[in-house]
Parts: structure tokens; sequence; C-alpha cells
């Protein structure tokens, strides 16, 4: 006997591929919402899910930076940062941002977090005296589609954010 699900009258599988066509379509939108040249800065946490989903450099993006502590005071005149929303993560694009008004440099920031916009992050920024500078968004990856039949869930706090 087969262990098709469909002979065992189960029905088709899921389609797990609309999850990938979903992100790749928030994220395009997310990208070309700036104008060109632009530069990404990505959570390393972040770098291998997104890489599977879309390639950045066909949407206007020059460069693509880690998210590590540290000025980055090259690149291009917008900027946009693709984290996870955390105490750390947050403060490393404070410093960086407030690196940037030292040295004069004239960029936009587009702050966009991931599964969603968190308000402790933006009180961060207001009290660091940023919250003007920037603008926020969010992009809702939390699923990902590895391939026909596997999900990863991308929201690695999942479990103590939601039932702890």
């Amino acid at each position: 006997m087969a262990a098709n699900s469909q002979s065992e009258g189960k029905g088709p599988l899921p389609d797990f591929s609309l999850f990938r066509t979903v992100a790749k379509t928030q994220l395009i939108h997310l990208l070309e919402s700036l104008p060109e040249p632009k530069d990404l800065v990505l959570d390393d946490d972040l770098m291998r899910p997104l890489d599977r989903i879309v390639g950045a450099s066909e949407h206007g993006v020059s460069c693509i930076y880690k998210l590590e502590k540290g000025k980055l005071l090259n690149g291009a005149p917008h900027r946009l940062y693709l984290f996870r929303p955390s105490v750390k993560n947050t403060a490393m694009i404070a410093a960086q941002i407030r690196a940037d008004h030292a040295a004069d440099k004239q960029r936009t920031y587009r702050l966009v977090m991931t599964p969603r916009r968190s308000a402790f992050c933006e009180k961060i920024l207001e009290r660091e005296g940023l919250y003007g500078s920037v603008t926020f968004d969010e992009f809702p990856l939390e699923f990902l589609a590895l391939d026909d039949d596997i999900l990863s869930m991308e929201h690695g706090l999942f479990f103590k954010d939601f039932f702890v």
C-alpha cells in the first residue's frame, strides 16, 4: 500500500510555496519603496533566510551589510535596516545613525522589524533622540518554505513570546 496522502483519501498536500511567494512580494515592496541607490543592513540571523527569497541587487540595493557594532559611515544616501526587534540590535542601529549625524551624513533611514514592529524598539530610538530621523515598517517573516513540503519557523522566540 502506498504511503501517499492522496491515496489514503486525505487530499492534496498544502502548497507551502505560497509562503515564499508572499515573503518575496513583501520584501520586494520594501526594497523598492526607497529610491536608488540604497544600502541594506541585515540582522545576522536573517541573512540566510532572506537569501532564499530574493536577490537584493535586482531591486536597487548597492551594498548589503551585516548589522554589527561600529560605525557604518560609507554607503548610499538611503539605508534600510532589516532586523529582529531587540535592545541589542536597536542600540547598534542607534549608534550607527548617531555616528552618521556626527559626521554630517545626510541619509534616509527605514527600520524594518521582523516579524512585527516593536514599541520598545521605537521607545529606545525616541529616548536616543532619533525617532524623527527614521521611518518604521514591519516584515512578517514567520514561516519560510524551504522546499515543497518543509516549512521553517523564522521566529526564534516564538514559544517564549506566545506561551511564556
